[in-house]
């Protein structure tokens, strides 16, 4: 409630014997004016027709609640006029009689203010003789004439109506009188007589060998060739076959194939019906035989294996091969295989016996001697050859060390201390001594790396290792492994300014400095104390909302569209900043995206995910509902307290009246996987070795990473551009 001005003028002048305000907002503000108080005028009053105009006085405030029934002139056929209340009443539009009938004349008369329908058969007709005359019914639209009917007697003729002939067409059509009968010829069709039949083809072709009919089946004359009309009976002078086009024809005489024998005569034999073979010996060189399997051979041929074999079995058994049933001396004497007795092994001396044709073998132990006494005394084996002897014995006992026979025979022992590592960097390296064996390592091999903020460690797979640690920096520093403690803070802006979120100061004194603050959302973020933005006019346009994480104030240029009025949970009580207004209504209107709550909950525009997604936290939807460690359901960051100061921290976010739960949008939802720095949770699990970034961004916000690049911010571990 506004305060009383001072003086006996009142509120703008003098004069007035009392002050001349009363203190209500609602009346406006009374003014001296001639010594005389004049009453103020409303403050409440738009200049809109149609809305009405109500005053709290309470709250020292106006509202102006739009009323379509201002603004109704009662005439249904110029539609439903409704009330802007920034730009006053606004003109309905007309309603629609289509009434989907084609050939009804349809439109609002204004005499019943109502829907007309008037049917015209004009409007059916499609100028076609032969189908009917059409009509027009108000209701099931045009209906179809009576077609004009053509049959007359005749099966065969083709019976229409002709738009262009003017009326009935009898075409006739042969194939409609065709019997599937070849033999009987083609039958057709007479338009004044009906089917009429066909002359039988003729199928004489003039070849007197073959035999001439006609197959209804293959629907062709069929002409079979006959070969024994035209046999003479002679084998040798070829063979005679009937040709369907040239009469008898002849192979020609019978040639007989070679037999690759020079000395053999090959001629055709009428009484066999075959080719005979005949050796003749005057077709080879003087002296020599013709064998009909050998050709020419200097020796007579033989018929058995007795006339071939010399008496030594050693060099196989001698055979007469190439012998031909019922010609004597037909084949030739053949080596036999020799008696192989190499036994493949080195050490035997190896013999064969010419009368038995048997293999002896001896075994001669010399033969495996190296003279190298480390190895020990060898021997012969015929069946696994050289048997190495057992060598000297040069162990010393210890597992460590190399023990080796020298010649002529001493050992020795080399230390390795390769044989006493036991695998673990951290303790040390192992080493071999030739008296007392294995000997332990001298401890963790580490050093002080002389940075003041890294805790040394060891780690037997990765070896020395150097964790940077913040809390051994001073407040608002951050370890590097490489410098040491440090600001190593880049300055951010959102849309050319610069907000508490990205201006490099610990504004709310815990330390932790812009992206390294587990409640700061991005470079467009005002607070490092909460989640609430902080920026004047983000996202306070009453119930719509949009792209939570930049300045906008909720007008969806990112194209993205939400309405509290559709999240389930906006119910009793009623959270501030919207109140009772925005209580849960899933048929609600979300201004600007032409769709329902339903459409909004599932589907977001590919805009609103390339813009607003990459300033999206891990856990978050792009409207500010996230998901945070600690709290019992989704919260939405922008939740404010009565005063409309932002409440929800991480302290708090366990409490549903400063975190009020929210339900998330999933189709611009930004989950955070298992490896991932969520929104509110600063580190990584600690069963995560690697920490993923999609689509490739440099990590960030942990100790020892580089920071993010000018013009990129680090949101919940990953490298983003800053909006522009």
């Amino acid at each position: 409630m506004s305060s009383g001005g001072g003086g006996q003028g009142g509120s703008g002048g003098a004069g007035c014997a009392v002050a001349c305000d009363d203190g209500d907002y609602c009346n406006g503000v009374e003014a001296c004016v001639d010594g005389q108080c004049v009453a103020g005028s409303s403050p409440c009053d738009d200049g809109i027709s149609c809305t009405v105009d109500m005053c709290d006085e309470n709250q020292d405030s106006c509202t102006h609640t739009p009323s379509n029934a201002l603004c109704d002139n009662g005439i249904n056929c110029d539609g439903t006029e409704t009330c802007d209340a920034v730009l006053d009443c606004q003109s309905g539009q007309a309603p629609s009689c289509n009434d989907n009938v084609s050939c009804t004349n349809d439109f609002c008369d204004l005499t019943t203010d109502a829907c007309a329908h008037v049917p015209s058969d004009s409007l059916c007709s499609d100028g076609l003789l032969c189908n009917g005359v059409e009509s027009c019914d108000a209701t099931a639209g045009c209906q179809m004439g009576t077609p004009v009917v053509c049959t007359d007697a005749f099966g065969c003729t083709m019976d229409s109506c002709s738009e262009a002939a003017g009326g009935c067409v009898h075409t006739p059509n042969s194939a409609l009188c065709n019997d599937n009968l070849f033999c009987n010829g083609v039958e057709t069709c007479s338009p004044s007589q009906g089917c009429v039949a066909g002359a039988p083809p003729s199928c004489n072709d003039n070849v007197a060998c073959t035999t001439d009919s006609c197959d209804n089946g293959l629907a062709a004359c069929v002409h079979t060739t006959n070969d024994s009309y035209c046999d003479d009976g002679i084998f040798c002078n070829g063979e005679e076959t009937c040709s369907a086009t040239q009469n008898c024809v002849t192979t020609g005489p019978v040639t007989c194939p070679s037999d690759g024998i020079g000395c053999t005569v090959d001629a055709c034999d009428e009484i066999t019906l075959g080719c005979t073979y005949t050796p003749n010996a005057s077709l080879c060189s003087g002296g020599e035989f013709c064998s009909a399997v050998l050709d020419c051979i200097a020796a007579p041929p033989c018929s058995t294996d007795a006339q071939c074999q010399d008496g030594d079995l050693c060099n196989g058994v001698e055979t007469c091969e190439g012998e031909i049933s019922g010609v004597p001396n037909s084949g030739i004497c053949t080596a036999g295989t020799a008696v192989v007795c190499d036994d493949g092994v080195a050490c035997t001396l190896d013999s064969c016996d010419p009368g038995t044709g048997t293999c002896s073998i001896l075994e001669i132990d010399a033969f495996c001697e190296n003279g190298l006494a480390c190895d020990g005394v060898a021997t012969c084996d015929s069946a696994q050859g050289c048997i190495a002897g057992t060598p000297m014995n040069c162990a010393d006992g210890f597992g460590c060390t190399i023990d080796q026979c020298f010649e002529p025979g001493f050992c020795s022992s080399f230390p390795s201390n390769a044989q006493c590592d036991d695998g673990n960097f951290c303790n040390g390296a192992e080493t071999c001594s030739t008296t007392l064996g294995c000997q332990p390592g001298a401890g963790s091999p580490c050093n002080d790396d002389g940075i003041a903020c890294t805790v040394e460690s060891c780690d037997d797979q990765l070896g020395c290792i150097h964790t940077p640690d913040n809390d051994l920096c001073p407040c608002g520093q951050t370890c590097d492994p490489q410098s040491g403690c440090g600001n190593f803070c880049q300055i951010a802006t959102c849309q050319g300014k610069v907000y508490a979120c990205g201006d490099c100061v610990d504004n709310d004194g815990d330390c932790h400095i812009d992206s390294a603050d587990s409640q700061c959302l991005g470079p467009c973020d005002n607070t490092e104390n909460s989640f609430f933005g902080g920026i004047p006019g983000q996202n306070n346009s009453p119930c719509k909302s949009d792209c939570y994480f930049d300045q906008d104030t909720g007008a969806g240029n990112d194209d993205c569209y939400w309405s509290h009025k559709c999240d389930p949970l906006e119910v009793a009580p009623n959270y501030p900043p919207e109140g009772s207004q925005c209580s849960y209504n899933p048929n609600a209107n979300i201004p600007g995206y032409g769709g329902s709550c339903a459409q909004a909950f599932q589907t977001q525009s590919a805009g609103c995910g390339d813009y607003c997604g990459p300033l999206t936290p891990n856990g978050c939807d792009c409207f500010g509902c996230c998901a945070i460690p600690g709290a019992p359901t989704t919260v939405w960051l922008g939740s404010e307290n009565p005063s409309g100061t932002g409440s929800c921290t991480l302290a708090n976010v366990a409490n549903p009246a400063m975190c009020k739960p929210c339900t998330q949008v999933p189709a611009c939802l930004n989950t955070c996987d298992t490896c991932e720095i969520c929104i509110g949770k600063p580190t990584l699990p600690p069963e995560c070795t690697v920490q993923i970034c999609e689509n490739g961004e440099q990590v960030c916000g942990q100790p020892g990473q580089d920071p993010c690049a000018a013009g990129y911010f680090c949101v919940t571990g990953c490298c983003q551009q800053v909006p522009s």
